[in-house]
């Protein structure tokens, strides 16, 4: 529901972005397909990998060209991430000023805005991001790990974490330490 929303929105995130290597993207029927990557948790290789097999193009010092992974993740971060993200809260407070019955569009809306920020695509990656897994991938990963387990907010997340400290473990080997260590405080 939430990419739909997106896709009703995209155009107005576009044009309100400050985001350089957005605005200067020539190709822009393929902006709302990348956005849609990233908040599916496709990473920066694959968005790219996308717009080099599908001609993306970009302004770069007054010329056309092919768009590179450093605008990639730019745009992703930046304008994806962070810009978008105000434009959707804005859109959220300025229809609950106005609309008093608009409830559960403003509750996709704010979904929509933590998954463009993150570049996660459910609510159970990003509370396991926020929760101190700060990685798209490892976020990713252990929401996997955890698919039918149920998970609503960080608390749940931490008594499933204690639960399952030891699949979580393993999941999490061959990643930096940290990750490992994280998981061995809750």
């Amino acid at each position: 529901m939430t990419s739909e929303i997106l896709q009703l929105i995209i155009q107005k995130l576009i044009e309100y972005s400050e985001n350089k290597c957005l605005k200067a993207v020539i190709t822009e029927r393929s902006i709302p397909i990348m956005a849609n990557m990233w908040i599916d948790g496709a990473s920066y290789k694959q968005i790219c990998d996308y717009a080099s097999e599908n001609d993306v193009k970009i302004i770069r010092r007054k010329k056309e060209g092919d768009i590179q992974l450093g605008e990639i993740i730019d745009i992703c971060d930046d304008g994806f991430g962070y810009a978008s993200t105000l434009i959707i809260n804005a859109i959220a407070e300025l229809m609950q000023l106005h609309y008093e019955e608009i409830e559960d569009t403003c509750r996709l809306l704010g979904e929509l805005s933590r998954q463009m920020r993150y570049g996660l695509p459910s609510k159970k990656s990003i509370i396991i991001y926020e929760s101190g897994f700060g990685d798209r991938v490892i976020s990713l990963r252990l929401a996997a790990v955890l698919s039918g387990v149920p998970i609503k907010n960080k608390r749940q997340f931490q008594k499933v974490a204690k639960e399952r400290k030891d699949v979580l473990m393993e999941t999490l080997t061959g990643f930096p330490r940290i990750f490992s260590d994280r998981v061995s405080e809750i």
